[in-house]
């Protein structure tokens, strides 16, 4: 063999272009955690709530403030927030990224001018302003195309920004904005230049020239900041547009509804809509509704998350909840955009106090933009709070609050671990004891990505999902969380009905323990005394409760910080992995982060090797969802797996992604949805084919000719009948390969291939979703051997037998 071998190779060698995998059986590196197709799930952009929790409904607490729906009859579409005319100006509450947006006048042309009177308050909050050249705007921070001309009081600047369903600054520059006094705020927009000037003084001058955006619509932002405006105008050639924003006499009572939800005025009824801060049933807020007299209706619409609309199937039953209170004959109804009913149901109202009230509803025709409404037709009052919606059991899964089809889709796609976390979990009220119990009782909170976070789906939800997906799952805590609770967590875990929480968790309908294992201790946290405390003392309660809990070490790594020796010291006699956070965008970041990593291990073990502290990778981060993206994931876990036993677990993020929906630039989803439609994206089918392949022993692999074009990882099965190759081209140029192995003859004439290739920023979309998806064939032996021809940019699975 070793001549036969030999005979090859030198064959090869003369053989112009020519490259060779000498693969050694025999020889084999490492084992391979099973562990290295995860994910991170986190709510950054909505991908659990409005993802895969199968609540339908989006603020359905109603926390969020109410707008006055009188901006939409001055000609203003609202994208979120609370928004109240006055007699002499429009108020804005603070909130992330609230907008409105007018929806009947866009510039003719290249050129627009804009301007508004602002006036702060003092500690008024961040910033606000003018946005101009608007479109596809959308319920969300970051949910539209246009520019932002924005000022701070507090900060004290002029600031640009361009929004491209993203965020990006142009231009800062500092700028004293006084408190309590009216600001003329104007911006120009002359093609690629903008212009912008404050109370007639210019304050910034910039030209777009990397990525001008096209002409739009004009509106109003606000970025955590309480704010007032008026007198609105905009300008493009002849063509001019004035908002007074005052209430106008005529306007009669005001029609206040929470941000996430919609007025529904059918016929001439009189009425009146508030959203009251006092008397809800669980958190700040309820919505009132009053019908006085008229003809026809008068009520409340939602559309789901970013109010895309609900997706409802024909002859398919929905069911859930309502909370209420008053006096009233109401209206329930599943309706298409239009407001045609697709089903019915009649709910009487005569309490004081709250009363829950099942829904169960099954339309008349399949709409994927269809909305749910409560409607009174007649005098009446009454007040709702904590709606649910939801498929019955044939669009969940396994009878998990879990949409069924995002969760089959992440069955299909491999996944061996999933971890709860990220910066949702620093949010100062996120806690363990409050996502128990009864989901309509679980308070509201104000969270790091949404300031109107709920608790309907929170950490038990997730361990019953991983559970029944068989997914190893990991916990993220808050480092805030005290040592009692954390000990009370460990009960609920595995605590028997004679003890409270573990009675608690029968009750929520788990009466076997909890099989959690990886518990981390916070996300993303400075590497400090406090973190290094806090990690301590709840590691200590809940060692002493599980001491066969692995905790997971979420603090920044720092070789030449102090703490992270005293970090791993503290390891001694205990299970840890310090998670290490690595960037998945660039084609080559395998390189630069696998030596990072290796070189953290090497630290570990020179500082303290009796506590054996390993890394995970619990978020592989990025801004890409592309086959670049793909690709780097894929060199990233080739690097991983050759690590031996330092890397157990790698989670590229994030899991989830809304289609439209991107905060902060993080575009990087896997698996994109809509309200009706599931699809994965190129990173999506690298996992994919990285954990169909999986054979747990590294094998030695070497590479002869483009080896820095080439990735390749080389792994055998425990009984030695099959070895996969895992080949990374990170090149725009085919290159052909020959395998030869040492120690093993395949069996089969044939090879089994499967290649995922294209252009590298190419993407899969609603209409094509399967645009860039892994390709089978079959791979004959020839008289040399086998011959492989790896196509430019592509990630390719080589299976013998």
């Amino acid at each position: 063999m070793t001549c036969t071998v030999t005979l090859i190779l030198s064959l090869l060698a003369q053989t112009p272009g020519g490259t060779t995998l000498r693969i050694d059986a025999n020889q084999i590196t490492n084992r391979i955690t099973p562990h290295m197709t995860g994910s991170c799930i986190e709510d950054v952009n909505h991908e659990i709530y409005g993802g895969i929790y199968s609540q339908m409904i989006f603020g359905e607490s109603f926390e969020e403030p109410g707008h006055d729906e009188a901006l939409q009859d001055a000609g203003f579409s609202i994208y979120g927030g609370s928004w109240t005319l006055t007699g002499e100006y429009l108020e804005a509450a603070p909130g992330p990224g609230f907008k409105i947006v007018a929806k009947d006048w866009a510039a003719s042309g290249d050129t627009l001018e804009a301007e508004v009177d602002i006036f702060f308050p003092p500690k008024s909050g961040n910033s606000a302003g003018l946005i101009v050249n608007v479109g596809q705007a959308g319920v969300g921070a970051d949910a539209f195309n246009g520019y932002e001309i924005s000022l701070s009081q507090t900060y004290g600047y002029a600031r640009l920004g361009r929004h491209h369903q993203n965020w990006e600054l142009l231009k800062d520059v500092p700028w004293a904005v006084p408190a309590e006094k009216w600001i003329r705020l104007k911006a120009k927009v002359e093609s690629k230049k903008i212009s912008v000037s404050v109370d007639g003084k210019e304050a910034i001058v910039f030209e777009d020239l990397k990525d001008p955006l096209p002409p739009g619509s004009v509106g109003l932002r606000t970025w955590e900041s309480a704010v007032r405006f008026r007198d609105l105008r905009a300008k493009s050639g002849e063509k001019a547009w004035k908002a007074s924003l005052v209430r106008e006499p005529s306007s009669g009572p005001r029609q206040a509804v929470s941000g996430q939800w919609r007025l529904v005025r059918e016929g001439k009824p009189s009425g009146e809509l508030d959203v009251e801060e006092a008397g809800a049933f669980n958190g700040k807020r309820c919505q009132k509704i009053r019908f006085l007299s008229g003809d026809g209706a008068l009520g409340v619409e939602n559309r789901g998350l970013n109010r895309w609309g609900l997706s409802f199937v024909q002859g398919k039953p929905y069911e859930g909840y309502l909370f209420a209170r008053g006096e009233a004959e109401a209206m329930l109804s599943l309706e298409d955009a239009g407001g045609r009913s697709l089903a019915e149901q009649r709910l009487t109202v005569k309490s004081a106090g709250w009363t829950r009230f099942a829904i169960s509803l099954t339309p008349a025709a399949t709409v994927p933009d269809g909305r749910f409404a409560v409607k009174l037709g007649k005098p009446g009052t009454i007040w709702l709070d904590q709606v649910f919606l939801s498929p019955s059991s044939w669009g969940t899964f396994r009878n998990l609050p879990v949409r069924r089809d995002i969760a089959e889709a992440l069955l299909g796609q491999g996944l061996t671990a999933l971890r709860l976390g990220g910066w949702m979990i620093n949010a100062e009220e996120y806690r363990w004891k409050k996502m128990v119990g009864p989901r309509e009782l679980r308070p509201p909170y104000k969270g790091n990505w949404y300031p109107f976070s709920s608790n309907g789906w929170g950490i038990a939800d997730f361990m019953n999902f991983c559970e029944k997906a068989g997914f190893l799952s990991v916990v993220a805590v808050n480092i805030e969380e005290t040592p009692e609770d954390m000990a009370d967590f460990v009960e609920y875990l595995r605590g028997s009905r004679e003890t409270k929480w573990g009675a608690l968790r029968i009750a929520d309908g788990h009466p076997e323990p909890y099989g959690l294992r990886l518990i981390q201790i916070g996300n993303e946290e400075t590497l400090n005394e406090h973190y290094v405390e806090r990690f301590s003392i709840l590691v200590e309660s809940l060692h002493r409760k599980d001491p066969e809990i692995t905790f997971v070490i979420a603090a920044w790594f720092d070789e030449k910080n102090p703490q992270a020796r005293r970090l791993i010291e503290l390891s001694r006699k205990k299970k840890v992995l310090w998670d290490v956070h690595v960037g998945g965008d660039n084609l080559r970041a395998g390189d630069t982060d696998g030596a990072m990593v290796q070189r953290i291990g090497e630290l570990f073990r020179s500082w303290c090797p009796e506590a054996n502290v390993k890394i995970c990778i619990l978020e592989e981060n990025g801004g890409l969802h592309n086959l670049q993206r793909a690709l780097g994931h894929a060199h990233m876990v080739n690097t991983m797996e050759r690590m031996g036993d330092l890397v157990l677990i790698d989670c590229p993020a994030n899991c989830l992604q809304p289609l439209g929906q991107n905060d902060n630039g993080w575009d990087q989803g896997q698996l994109f949805f809509t309200s009706s439609q599931v699809w994965g994206m190129p990173p999506y089918y690298a996992q994919q084919m990285i954990a169909a392949s999986y054979q747990p022993n590294c094998l030695a692999v070497a590479v002869d000719g483009a080896k820095d074009a080439l990735d390749v990882t080389a792994t055998k099965s425990d009984d030695g009948r099959r070895i996969v190759l895992k080949i990374v081209n990170l090149e725009g140029r085919p290159i052909a390969v020959n395998p030869l192995f040492a120690g093993f003859e395949p069996k089969s004439p044939t090879a089994h291939v499967t290649e995922l290739h294209g252009e590298l920023g190419e993407i899969n979309t609603p209409r094509e979703p399967e645009k860039i998806v892994p390709r089978q064939s079959v791979l004959p032996k020839g008289e040399g051997g086998f011959r492989l021809n790896l196509r430019p940019h592509s990630f390719t699975v080589v299976r013998f037998e």
